[in-house]
């Protein structure tokens, strides 16, 4: 089932409606829109208009929205990490393969419009995740994955490419899976009993298995007690651990560093005392916030980018501390705003508000319905967070200021997924948003928490 323009979506559509919207790199079709090009500012996916949408992951090229326990895909598809029964040259469906069997790729087109991935689950599908050029989904107890499987991040004792959902076996063992991260060729899982798992490129150590080489099935990682998130960049991950007060928690770290490769879990001591409760990672950085609206960055370009970097270390690269001036979090009116588009960072741009009114009563104060991040995404500079009330907020490492991003005006964000380019729903709540717990390229959110579709 593709995706068609609803009712809603003509010329005479409310402005303000509610719904999908999409920015950033688009020559894939990866902003959904029925265009092959970058956005600079939010557009709506309007055919996803009449949906509900419960979760968001971004790709390298791709993207997937969860819409009533459905899996809808669009974007890049060379891989098939669209997960859409492709057809060979020949035109036949792809069969799967004996081990014996070497594999063709199929051609595959981009797909610049959602689609709906043909029934391959058998359950209603509750987690999703998008990896460089990969896909990963979670229905009942079962963790389906389908793309590139090169590195063996697709879970299935192979390097084979699937071009449609394959249940990787096994996995009910994993049972309640709770989180599902995916990175550039690598992914963990974290279950509901607090056992962690990893599979994929391990090149770099970035599994914390002990050693350096590929893993093709998931396998457990030792040395984590109470795992709450685990993000994952291109050679690394990292692990927020929480304690008992929720006051020191713990970060750990594997991967390429500064002098090699740390192949297990380590402890970052230089953090344990922070109040950490959030991270992020994206290519060889990491980026962590405290409760109290403190975030420190680190990696391997950090060392020499000419902006100051603090001497201080890490075994996976300087550290800088930076205090988020809440001043620049005061509300912000229809009135006193105007869209504008952020300097891209490397192929990721994010349009932004500015409040106009430097006589702001509240200028000196931080809105106090944006006081809770409830997910973090980075890049290398910029920054995005959204806030427990539906805000999103953006700054640059560079830049002092933290600036709202206004896609509707008066609407909260539901859901925010972020990399190389962004994708944020637009809803409704009846109550302020959860911690919805996002991880590196996703999002989710139940269905209980959003009112009536605003339509």
């Amino acid at each position: 089932m593709g995706c068609v323009p609803t009712k809603t979506s003509g010329t005479n559509h409310d402005s303000s409606h509610c719904g999908v919207y999409s920015w950033g790199t688009g020559f894939d079709g990866q902003l959904g829109t029925g265009k092959a090009k970058n956005m600079l500012s939010p557009t709506r996916i309007k055919c996803l208009d009449d949906y509900v949408i419960t979760a968001l992951a971004v790709g390298q090229a791709h993207s997937m929205a969860l819409i009533d326990g459905d899996v809808w895909t669009w974007g890049r598809g060379t891989f098939g990490q669209l997960g859409t029964s492709p057809t060979t040259t020949e035109g036949a469906v792809a069969e799967p393969l004996d081990d014996d069997e070497e594999q063709v790729a199929p051609q595959i087109p981009s797909q610049s419009t959602p689609q709906r991935i043909p029934p391959s689950f058998g359950e209603r599908v509750s987690l999703i995740a998008a990896g460089a050029n990969h896909s990963m989904a979670v229905a009942g107890s079962t963790l389906y994955t389908w793309g590139n499987g090169e590195h063996g991040q697709l879970g299935h004792g192979d390097t084979q490419t699937k071009y449609s959902p394959t249940a990787v076996k096994g996995s009910n063992k994993y049972n309640p899976i709770t989180q599902i991260v995916t990175a550039t060729d690598h992914n963990w899982l974290l279950t509901g009993t607090g056992r962690v798992y990893s599979w994929g490129c391990g090149t770099h150590g970035q599994l914390g298995q002990g050693g350096k080489t590929n893993v093709l099935r998931p396998t457990p990682v030792d040395g984590l007690d109470n795992p709450k998130i685990i993000a994952a960049g291109v050679t690394h991950s990292v692990a927020l651990c929480t304690s008992s007060t929720g006051k020191n928690n713990r970060v750990f770290q594997c991967g390429k560093s500064l002098s090699g490769s740390v192949t297990s879990m380590v402890e970052l001591e230089m953090f344990t005392d922070k109040n950490i409760q959030l991270v992020a990672a994206a290519g060889t950085h990491t980026v962590a916030l405290t409760a109290d609206w403190r975030m420190v960055s680190w990696g391997l370009e950090n060392a020499d980018d000419g902006y100051g970097r603090s001497t201080q270390s890490t075994p996976f690269g300087f550290f800088r501390w930076i205090d988020l001036p809440q001043a620049f979090l005061s509300p912000v009116t229809a009135q006193q705003t105007r869209l504008q588009s952020a300097k891209p960072q490397g192929t990721h741009s994010v349009p932004y508000s500015v409040d106009q009114s430097k006589d702001s009563k509240n200028s000196d104060q931080l809105d106090s319905d944006c006081d809770k991040i409830a997910s973090l995404y980075t890049t290398r500079n910029s920054h995005l967070a959204l806030t427990g009330s539906g805000t999103i907020l953006r700054w640059e490492e560079t830049v002092f200021g933290v600036v709202p991003v206004t896609v509707v005006p008066g609407k909260p964000v539901a859901l925010l997924a972020s990399g190389d380019h962004t994708l944020c729903y637009v809803a409704k709540y009846k109550q302020p948003a959860r911690d919805y717990s996002t991880y590196n390229s996703g999002a989710e959110l139940v269905a209980e928490d959003l009112d009536e579709f605003d339509v």
